[in-house]
């Protein structure tokens, strides 16, 4: 487990220049889910 959490700190990208590019911070193409729905979805570049 404790190797896992070490690879994954490793490969994550870390504060500055994290999610580097225009409106990475933005929602794109976003809409309104319904309420208690679960509706988890990630886009990951890597």
């Amino acid at each position: 487990m404790q190797a896992l959490l070490f690879l994954m700190a490793l490969l994550l990208p870390s504060g500055a220049g994290a999610g580097a590019g225009a409106g990475a911070e933005d929602i794109v193409g976003g809409v309104e889910s319904i309420p208690h729905s679960r509706p988890y979805m990630a886009h990951l570049e890597i």
